[in-house]
């Protein structure tokens, strides 16, 4: 529980995708990049670098300055 409010990964998760692949909301995906790849490094999992690798490219698609420079810090560490 943090600041009264329990935490629930999942259903942060289950938000953020609906509004990015319903809403094409940017500010989601770029959320949830940075959830995938976070806790991919806690997991040490790479099915979620390879889901925040993926958000990354959706939104670098329309040019998108923050997830171009994300993905080429996420494909510089894979090759690490």
């Amino acid at each position: 529980m943090e600041n009264g409010v329990k935490k629930d990964v999942n259903e942060t998760i289950y938000w953020h995708r609906k509004a990015f692949f319903e809403n094409e909301d940017i500010d989601a995906g770029l959320d949830l990049a940075i959830f995938y790849k976070n806790l991919a490094i806690k997991n040490k999992d790479n099915a979620l670098h390879k889901k925040s690798i993926e958000v990354y490219q959706k939104i670098a698609t329309i040019n998108n300055h923050i997830a171009l420079t994300a993905l080429g810090g996420l494909r510089n560490r894979a090759r690490c």
